[in-house]
């Protein structure tokens, strides 16, 4: 039986609880996977979890449902549009990485791929038929990406900034598009109908693992593995992977997705916060700013877009 939460709906509680829970999942996602990516390389680091969580999730809609069509029932369209921006966000964003010159590169990179809640919001306008307050919305979007800079680049100048965008135009590019694919997938999942319990969210994580196990045979050799890598890899693969992108889904799809898409601004506060914990790094004033303009352009977002 086919469940319709398209738009209109009223949004749950409790899904927008377990989208608030993916959100945390994924704020560990940079320090562990910055360990994991050393060891079996930025293309396996992202296959082999989605593989795993993929395989996982095919089984349990089994469970629950007595059948493995139910993701196969979706509409065309969707299955090709929402697929299509799912491998694209990963692919790009590990091809951004691939390509990068340098850390501080990275740190940049970092930046742009947190363009996607304040993308998210805006493309809610037109795809979800949302209303705007726009003296709301784009100061709250403004305060957004100047905190995830602050957040995320700490500490860099305004001279390794520019520098870094003339040395790297093809990765920022890459991460830009990355961006654009998240916030739009994440647009899809809301407006269309739910069928079965992940939608085609197994089959795409299916796809881009086979992607992704692909371009790793086309560059070269499979890793060493040791119990370090087999221990963050299964992390990566049950946490962020298979239950952050469950929950965040199920949160976007049946939750209130203005409210979770504007506390997404404070992803690059929450990742920081844990990987200073993780690195043992101490936070700096340039990122407790940063989460301060985060929390502020969170607020002013989710007060500048009104659910239709």
């Amino acid at each position: 039986m086919t469940e319709q939460w398209g738009i209109g709906k009223k949004p749950s509680i409790s899904a927008t609880l377990w989208g608030l829970v993916g959100l945390l999942l994924w704020s560990t996602t940079i320090a562990i996977n910055s360990s994991l990516v050393g060891k079996i390389g930025p293309f396996l680091s992202v296959a082999i979890p989605c593989c795993i969580s993929g395989i996982v999730l095919f089984l349990i809609e089994a469970f629950y449902t007595r059948s493995f069509s139910k993701p196969f029932l979706l509409p065309k369209s969707f299955l090709l549009k929402g697929g299509l921006c799912f491998l694209t966000y990963f692919a790009f964003l590990n091809l951004a990485f691939s390509v990068s010159p340098s850390h501080e590169t990275d740190v940049l990179l970092g930046l742009i791929n947190y363009l996607w809640p304040s993308l998210l919001l805006l493309f809610s306008i037109p795809l979800q038929h949302n209303r705007a307050r726009w003296r709301l919305l784009l100061p709250g979007v403004i305060l957004g990406i100047s905190g995830s800079a602050l957040a995320t680049m700490k500490g860099v100048d305004s001279t390794g900034i520019l520098s870094g965008f003339l040395q790297a135009p093809l990765a920022f590019g890459l991460m830009f598009v990355a961006a654009i694919s998240w916030a739009l997938y994440s647009n899809f999942v809301r407006a269309l109908p739910v069928y079965g319990l992940f939608g085609g969210l197994p089959l795409f994580m299916l796809l881009t693992s086979g992607v992704l196990f692909l371009v790793q045979l086309g560059i070269g050799p499979c890793p060493v593995w040791n119990i370090e890598a087999i221990c963050l890899t299964l992390y990566i693969a049950i946490g962020p992977t298979l239950l952050g992108y469950m929950f965040w889904q199920r949160g976007m799809s049946r939750g209130n997705h203005i409210l979770l898409a504007a506390l997404s601004y404070l992803l690059p506060a929450s990742s920081t916060i844990f990987t200073g914990w993780y690195l043992n790094v101490t936070l700096t004033w340039p990122v407790i700013t940063g989460c301060t303009l985060l929390i502020l352009g969170a607020v002013l977002s989710k007060l500048g877009v009104q659910q239709k």
